[in-house]
């Protein structure tokens, strides 16, 4: 098989043969067999979370009582521990020695090998739990037989795929011969049609942000980043967002870069009456100046994690100076961590439109003036060994959302940064069968996106092929959703053909019968049609060009931003008010700029802002 035997375990051969001994100072990547911890990410290891998330504390796996934190009452005895620990080592170090395995790699890192062992520790601590409660001992998972595995299955909770996945391990072939007794469960016992996995805890996925929420995200970020920019005298790359910047702000805070660089690393918060100074001299406080840093600085970062479609592994090891020029377009270059396999390039480029490129600026700035390496770092100094950044940023998102969310769009709602990329992706995923963009950003994306090369320049990995799978997966949801709103009961439409689809829709699903639930259902069945939808800028033309003298009759308008709003074909919907809106406040500006064409503008935004007004409580993009 090509293997390697690794440094102070057991060879190939004596695994295959079932001769392994696993000495007590076998070395497990930062511990040894012995030991009831094995380390396996370092302090000064950019992924490094804490001691607990970073080691397998076999001692916990044997209390009998639990930490009010911990989610599963472990009670495993020590023949158990003793099992786990030699089927972790083997599945750690020889992956390739499983059968079926489908891993391309020659070893499996801690976290991983983590998750499969809390798993068996739960399977392991339930079934022993439930069986001393009718008078029979559990010493060793040898002890647990196929039928008392299959009585217990459907309790023990969880996704059944993880816990499937993990039984697996055990019961293989190549932990079988090694471990002190054979156990009585078999590989092929798991997969058994006989075994009712309970699907209690059916996992639907990471969510997405809703389109108020990543809209309202999106504006107070683009807001933020921009008066910063302007307050330091630094360039913007997005033009789009010069003009969100708040008047009164940007008269307050004007040539702010020395005046923050003192305060917070020129030793200026040790100076008496720096307060007083500050508001006497430039008419603001030390605080309200770092203030504005620190708002842009998670607006920078929340940014590159909404519009990038990296995953937070991924983010966290992007250095200072990321920002690299190829194919024609600027990209953010960073390390790949997740589904990696072994020989594949250690680095990959994600896109960097205008708006990624102006958070990328004020990351870097941040790290030039605090001395971190890593752009997803503290704003203010080095609190982690070597430079390194946040090993995790949920809890610090929640309490800024919390803080700006003065309309209660988050209310009841926990945020996870893993909600950027998923967003990210079923928006375009929306675009793809039909609804527009919600913001020029994602147009701006979407265009770099398809632009850039299928096989990258040699030297990187997948980026395009996994945002591909990724947007592809959520494409059955996308297609419900704008069928749904193009659709579905009690929804209210604009345009010039808005009231008259209401009422043929309408209509028709009361001819059919369907209403309520069966009405929905009909709409999902619809979703997996091949049905086919022709998107305008704003909405949706229905203007059937088939039955139109065979496809050959002149078409009634020029398409996309040409369409005329008044059009009788053309069918606004709720999902695509923002981009409704989005266009009225374009021609607004554009009103502003060109004195010669302001009347043409002008009377583009009045027939724009009548449609508009058919939406109520609706929010503004851009």
């Amino acid at each position: 098989m090509g293997l390697i035997q690794q440094e102070g375990l057991p060879s190939v051969n004596e695994l295959e043969i079932g001769d392994a001994v696993f000495d007590p100072a076998t070395p497990i990547w930062h511990s040894q067999f012995q030991d009831v911890q094995w380390v396996y990410l370092l302090s000064d290891d950019v992924r490094f979370n804490g001691r607990k998330s970073s080691m397998i504390d076999w001692k916990g796996f044997k209390q009998s009582s639990r930490h009010h934190k911990e989610k599963y009452d472990y009670c495993l005895t020590e023949q158990m521990v003793s099992e786990l620990k030699i089927a972790s080592a083997i599945y750690a170090f020889y992956p390739k020695l499983f059968k079926h395995s489908k891993t391309s790699k020659t070893t499996v890192d801690g976290k991983t090998v983590k998750g499969r062992v809390r798993e068996l520790a739960k399977i392991g601590s339930y079934i022993t739990r439930e069986e001393q409660k009718d008078g029979f001992s559990i010493n060793s998972f040898a002890d647990i037989s196929f039928e008392t595995f299959k009585r217990h299955a459907p309790h023990i909770g969880g996704r059944p795929d993880h816990l499937r996945r993990a039984m697996r391990i055990l019961t293989s072939e190549i932990v079988q011969r090694n471990l002190p007794r054979r156990l009585a469960l078999q590989s092929s016992d798991i997969d058994s049609k006989s075994i009712n996995w309970s699907e209690q805890s059916v996992h639907e996925g990471i969510g997405t942000l809703s389109d108020a929420q990543f809209i309202f995200l999106l504006n107070h970020c683009k807001r933020a980043i921009s008066e910063f920019k302007v307050a330091i005298n630094c360039e913007i790359h997005d033009r789009t967002i010069a003009n969100t910047a708040r008047k009164e702000i940007v008269k307050k805070f004007t040539n702010v870069r020395l005046p923050l660089e003192y305060y917070v690393w020129g030793g200026g918060r040790d100076e008496e009456n720096l307060q007083q100074k500050y508001k006497k001299e430039y008419g603001y406080t030390p605080g309200e100046v770092r203030n504005l840093y620190n708002e842009a600085h998670k607006a920078s970062m929340l940014i590159i994690l909404l519009l990038t479609g990296m995953r937070f592994s991924e983010a966290q090891l992007i250095r200072r100076g990321a920002l690299a020029y190829a194919d024609g377009i600027r990209y953010i270059v960073s390390k790949v961590v997740k589904r990696r396999h072994e020989g594949a390039p250690a680095v990959d480029r994600w896109i960097a439109i205008p708006l990624v490129e102006d958070a990328h600026d004020i990351l870097n700035y941040a790290c030039e003036q605090s001395g971190n390496e890593y752009l997803f770092s503290s704003p203010t100094e080095v609190v982690r060994e070597g430079g390194q950044g946040y090993s995790n940023l949920n809890t610090t998102f929640i309490r800024w959302i919390k803080k700006i969310d003065h309309q209660g769009l988050f209310n009841g709602y926990k945020f996870s940064v893993h909600q950027c990329r998923e967003t990210l992706t079923h928006q375009l995923a929306k675009h793809e069968v039909g609804l527009p963009f919600i913001s020029k950003q994602l147009k701006h994306f979407h265009s770099r996106f398809k632009r850039m090369p299928n096989e990258v320049t040699a030297g990187y990995g997948g980026y395009k092929r996994d945002l591909q799978l990724s947007i592809e997966s959520r494409m059955a949801i996308a297609r419900e959703e704008v069928l749904t709103d193009l659709f579905g009961a009690d929804k209210k439409f604009a345009g010039g053909g808005g009231a008259q689809h209401k009422y043929r829709i309408d209509a028709w699903f009361k001819g059919a019968g369907l209403f309520g639930e069966q009405r929905a259902k009909y709409i999902s069945r619809l979703a997996n049609s091949n049905i086919s939808l022709m998107p305008t800028s704003i909405g949706v033309c229905t203007h059937n060009f088939v039955e139109k003298d065979n496809g050959q009759e002149t078409p009634p308008c020029y398409g996309d931003f040409s369409c005329d709003p008044d059009c009788p074909n053309h069918v606004i919907s709720e999902g695509c008010s923002s981009a409704l809106k989005d266009r009225q406040m374009h021609a607004e500006e554009k009103a502003g700029e060109s004195p010669e064409q302001a009347i043409i503008w002008v009377g583009l935004a009045e027939q724009l802002g009548k449609h508009v007004k058919k939406f109520e409580g609706g929010m503004r993009d851009d």
